[in-house]
């Protein structure tokens, strides 16, 4: 159980890097992976380099942080609160996020 847990996200990550605009087979996203861990292991063209490392595991690394820091916070409401059908609306969560956006498109 535990270990569909913590390979569903990483199956997601590498899904993730195989769609998009350009898309890439798995062996090409392995190909390009495995060239930047051991250097001079196989060629690959600049675009397939460019796409994964500077366009598409970025979006997926920060799409995973972002997952993680809103179950933490979810954790923390719930574990605060020892009520685990918590709502971010009890301390005026969504308000505040409201301004903190406002205040950003003013600015």
């Amino acid at each position: 159980m535990y270990g569909i847990i913590i390979l569903a996200p990483l199956a997601c990550i590498i899904v993730s890097l195989c769609i998009g605009r350009f898309p890439l087979s798995l062996a090409d996203i392995t190909h390009v992976l495995w060239s930047k861990a051991a250097p001079g292991g196989c060629t690959v063209p600049d675009s397939h380099m460019n796409i994964v490392w500077d366009i598409r595991l970025p979006r997926a690394i920060l799409g995973a942080l972002v997952g993680a820091c809103l179950a933490v916070s979810g954790t923390a409401f719930q574990g605060l609160f020892r009520n685990p059908l918590v709502s971010s609306g009890i301390l005026g969560v969504s308000s505040g996020a409201g301004f903190g956006a406002a205040l950003g498109i003013l600015l």
